[in-house]
């Protein structure tokens, strides 16, 4: 078996389960884009490689690197429920999620100001 293979029967399990994944799909095939395929067709993925592949581009931001691993843990679940050995990174060795998001709450001035605007938005079928 291929990764490549691998990889269609993970993304056919997740979209068979209603999951929408372009976004780990890209992620995942990013990380096996340097996977050199075993001559015996048994798929290893060592620490060595998985902790080479995740987070190694630049400007890479948290929340990033996190949605990443957890799309290919995701996918090394699968490759270790198939019958492959694989490393999976340890949820405690990750970087801390940015919760830098500032809500920004509107004063009573603002809001009447924007019903008032919507008031005067003609209205179209």
């Amino acid at each position: 078996m291929t990764s490549k293979m691998l990889l269609e029967q993970y993304m056919a399990e997740r979209h068979a389960l209603g999951f929408g994944l372009k976004t780990d799909e890209g992620c995942i095939r990013r990380f096996l884009r340097d996977f050199a395929e075993p001559d015996d067709g048994v798929l290893s993925f060592t620490k060595e490689y998985v902790l080479n592949h995740i987070g190694n581009r630049l400007n890479v931001q948290t929340n990033t690197i996190l949605r990443d691993v957890s799309a290919i843990n995701g996918f090394l679940d699968f490759a270790i429920r198939k019958g492959h050995t694989a490393y999976k990174i340890p949820p405690k060795s990750l970087p801390k999620e940015n919760l830098n998001f500032r809500a920004y709450i509107f004063t009573d001035d603002e809001i009447e100001r924007m019903l008032i605007a919507a008031d005067h938005v003609p209205f179209t079928e």
